[in-house]
């Protein structure tokens, strides 16, 4: 598998991105810039990805000491406006959160998007971050950070595997995580 099944049993072969330690990187960045309630903007629908995302969430909140604040949305049939009633209703909760993140590509600028409409301003007021491979994050107003699961590296240890279970290589490790990259940017540079 590319990604792993939900139900792991010993003899299965599969290469995933590793979640957990990209929530912890990114839980870890927002606590480092003062961040005490985390939003996150949960996608529903039947795929193991979500879930994975929202127990390594509460798992790094519990760790570090911080609020987790989830926020569910159907990303069908309307994806952007979903994610963005998301932050609204997130950010018009009695308490709303001092830093938001989503996990899909276009999370960060759904977020700023509505960070600017509830005249807040990021990093100041709100911390900012998505899990994404879209380099143009650099280039927003101000740069988001991002976390990158690493899909290319996923693909070559996919293909690595397959090839050797195929040609019969022994002493295999049939089960590989592939370790997340944190891009740090502005995003989530101030106090919030």
């Amino acid at each position: 598998y590319a990604g792993r099944p939900a139900d792991t049993r010993p003899r299965d072969a599969w290469v995933d991105s590793d979640h957990r330690l990209a929530i912890e990187l990114l839980v870890r960045q927002f606590t480092d810039a003062g961040a005490r309630r985390i939003g996150f903007l949960m996608p529903e629908h039947n795929d193991a990805y979500p879930q994975l995302v929202l127990t390594s969430f509460t798992k790094a909140c519990e760790t570090h000491g911080v609020e987790p604040c989830v926020e569910r949305f159907e990303p069908v049939p309307h994806y952007t406006e979903a994610e963005r009633s998301a932050v609204d209703r997130l950010l018009a909760r009695p308490l709303p959160p001092d830093a938001v993140f989503g996990v899909y590509s276009d999370s960060g600028h759904n977020i700023l998007a509505r960070a600017a409409e509830h005249r807040l301003h990021v990093p100041t007021d709100m911390l900012v971050a998505c899990l994404s491979e879209d380099p143009t994050y650099a280039l927003t107003s101000p740069p988001v950070t991002t976390v990158s699961l690493q899909p290319r590296s996923v693909a070559v240890e996919a293909v690595d595997l397959l090839v050797a279970l195929v040609g019969g290589r022994k002493g295999l490790q049939t089960q590989r995580m592939v370790a997340p990259v944190l891009l740090p940017r502005a995003s989530t540079a101030g106090t919030a």
